[in-house]
């Protein structure tokens, strides 16, 4: 049949079957990788299937993990914001713009979650301070920490499972942030709230509202790195405002989303038990004027000592402003 003799000894040792084999494997996970329409265009411009099978044997799972990201990327910063305040439709015109805050990706199929490398076995049930664990006292790989708090205090962290041993983990596979109980107290602020143990999570840029993000988690990741005193601020794994110490003018929290990693101040000014007595130093020229009355009430660290000097000289006006 015009066979060469390669052809027939390749034949005989049943290595010409096994490269065609290798060869549509090949072909599936380029077509898997590549959609048919990108891999013409790729081949009309000299990429070979050598080219494509060397290219794909370099790349690793951490290299798909990257591209399916950018793929899946927000357009815009404004998703998150939207996002937060619960004003993305995500079944109309925004899902092309916000495809992570979506959760939707049509660019790109994920790849397939690996199996966890990390040793699991069975979890001592956890003693939590002012509440306790309604688990059987050996729990199960796997098995969620059931919390219940104690009459008068708050459920505070995220949902974790047993790991093994005394290590329980969350989504984010963070052993340090586990569930526990705390009393919040009144949401009345009092001088500059260094006692303050409210419920508010919420600050404030311009016109728009966000919620703070947790301590703990933030410190812990490393993002208050740079901040003198930074590890301080793990005062537990909650988001509620407060002011550790009371150094700070008022409570405040860590910021989310594009304000992640800086402080931003829950209240724009003091209690209004402060502002007993209170009266301006300068007249209405100084402290009536546009440029001194938008630095009457804090809003983030950068311009706190603006917002202090304005707020000692012109006290009654900026007490006004505040609903005091």
């Amino acid at each position: 049949l015009g066979k060469t003799e390669i052809q027939l000894e390749r034949e005989k040792s049943g290595s010409w079957r096994k490269e065609e084999e290798d060869e549509e494997e090949r072909k599936k996970k380029r077509t898997a990788r590549i959609p048919g329409k990108l891999q013409r265009m790729l081949e009309k411009r000299g990429a070979s299937s050598e080219d494509l099978d060397e290219y794909f044997d370099k790349r690793t799972d951490e290299d798909e993990e990257v591209e399916v990201e950018k793929r899946c990327a927000d357009r815009t910063s404004a998703c998150g914001r939207m996002k937060a305040m619960g004003k993305l439709d995500c079944n109309g015109r925004y899902l092309q713009f916000c495809p992570k805050s979506c959760n939707k990706c049509s660019a790109a199929v994920a790849p397939a979650p690996k199996a966890s490398p990390e040793k699991q076995g069975k979890c001592i049930r956890p003693t939590i301070l002012n509440g306790r664990a309604g688990n059987k006292p050996v729990m199960q790989a796997g098995e969620k920490l059931n919390v219940r708090c104690n009459a008068g205090y708050t459920l505070i962290g995220e949902a974790v499972t047993c790991q093994i041993q005394n290590v329980f983990t969350n989504k984010d596979k963070d052993a340090r942030l586990v569930p526990g109980c705390i009393r919040l107290g009144s949401n009345t602020l009092v001088g500059n709230g260094a006692s303050y143990s409210g419920s508010k999570n919420t600050y404030g840029v311009g016109q728009m509202s966000f919620t703070c993000d947790s301590w703990n988690k933030d410190v812990l990741r490393g993002i208050l790195m740079n901040k003198k005193d930074g590890m301080a601020l793990a005062i537990g794994n909650h988001n509620y405002c407060r002011n550790p110490g009371g150094a700070e003018p008022v409570p405040f929290c860590i910021g989310s989303g594009t304000g992640v990693g800086k402080i931003h101040y829950c209240f724009g000014h003091a209690g209004c038990n402060t502002c007993a007595g209170a009266a301006d130093k300068y007249g209405p020229d100084y402290c009536g004027s546009a440029r001194n009355l938008k630095y009457c009430l804090y809003t983030d660290e950068s311009s706190a000592a603006r917002v202090s000097a304005i707020q000692a000289n012109c006290a009654a006006t900026c007490c006004a402003i505040a609903g005091c």
